[in-house]
């Protein structure tokens, strides 16, 4: 075990997109990132060598959390690694298209293990382990906001991970503070030429969000001792219309 003062945090399918911008933003605040992976080795590693170039500390860590054993394994694993973790930000999940007309018994259930049940038993392991003042960060959907029937189980297992959000604040206050992050659709990439693409005018705020800015609430979360209990919808405002989908 190496024992570290550094604060450190896990997060859970930290290799790519929403979770590598989530990773680079924690480590760019002199936080140890554990950067979990299951199947992106590659991208794993090359965000590693990203971070650790640009002045920061992290570490790669793989699992597959299709179980419960797999998921107590994780945090046992990250935190022998580490010698303590402070955060967790609950990101890895599935999203899969699916209606109540065509739905897959089996394929539904693994949507809701992995975006429900698996981040629920990671916060239980690593609640039992964390001292005072540790918090966790889930990654929702702005869907939560509205009947979604295109992802329906991808819809079902989100509002599960936003009550367990509800729930695991009240339990473990006030050692750990429990909160979630809902983003919107993410901003795509820049068109050639290097303009941005068309703004979402379903949004308010006539725009979608970049993975940055959904690091950053996620940050601005973990960081503030004085929150729990919070669903922070980072879309532009379009939850707001509470939309059939």
């Amino acid at each position: 075990m190496e024992e570290t003062a550094q604060t450190v945090a896990l997060v859970t399918g930290g290799a790519v997109r929403i979770g590598a911008a989530i990773c680079r933003r924690l480590a760019s605040a002199d936080i140890l990132v554990v950067i979990h992976y299951r199947t992106s080795s590659s991208q794993a590693e090359a965000l590693r060598q990203e971070i650790v170039a640009a002045g920061g500390q992290a570490l790669t860590i793989q699992a597959d959390l299709h179980s419960a054993e797999s998921c107590a394994e994780l945090i046992e694993r990250a935190w022998y690694k580490c010698g303590r973790l402070n955060y967790l930000v609950n990101n890895a999940g599935v999203f899969r298209r699916d209606a109540v007309t065509d739905f897959v018994i089996e394929q539904a259930l693994e949507q809701v293990w992995l975006n429900a049940w698996a981040p629920l038993i990671l916060t239980r392991e690593f609640a039992q382990r964390c001292p005072t003042g540790g918090a966790v960060v889930n990654l929702l959907d702005r869907r939560i906001h509205g009947l979604d029937r295109t992802y329906f189980s991808y819809g079902i297992s989100k509002r599960l991970l936003e009550n367990f959000t509800y729930i695991c604040a009240l339990e473990y206050a006030p050692s750990v503070r429990i909160n979630a992050v809902a983003p919107g659709a993410i901003l795509p990439p820049r068109q050639p030429g290097g303009e941005p693409a068309p703004p979402a005018g379903a949004a308010p705020l006539g725009l979608h969000p970049s993975p940055d800015d959904i690091a950053d609430a996620v940050y601005f979360l973990l960081t503030r001792t004085c929150i729990t209990g919070q669903v922070v919808f980072v879309d532009g405002g379009q939850h707001l219309h509470g939309q059939i989908f």
